[in-house]
């Protein structure tokens, strides 16, 4: 289903096709090729992996592709892992603020 590739939808998955957090740098197609055989890789999985301490990487994803040659197997450049992140303020997503949606709820006032 088609929707699941959207950004909308990014916690961690397997299978079927990535969904960039930054679609502004996403890697460049030669990036994205084995290193051994030069066909492209397949999308494995991604991985929603946060570190909430940082501003910078507030939310962060890393993506990994194999080759899916069997003569490629353990050799450098088969496997790649790509990292994408994001501060909690950015262009691509409204800020959440938990504490607001807790105070809306809140009826003992």
């Amino acid at each position: 289903d088609e929707r699941y590739y959207f950004r909308s939808f990014l916690p961690s998955k397997v299978g079927g096709k990535p969904a960039w957090l930054n679609a502004r740098d996403i890697p460049r197609p030669k990036q994205l090729q084995c290193e051994q055989c030069h066909h492209p890789l397949k999308f494995l999985l991604q991985l929603y992996a946060p570190l909430y301490q940082f501003e910078r990487s507030h939310h962060r994803i890393l993506y990994l592709f194999i080759c899916s040659k069997h003569e490629c197997c353990g050799k450098r450049g088969t496997l790649k892992v790509f990292r994408s992140q994001l501060p909690a303020k950015n262009i691509f997503y409204e800020d959440f603020d938990e504490n607001a949606e807790a105070d809306d709820d809140d009826t003992s006032k």
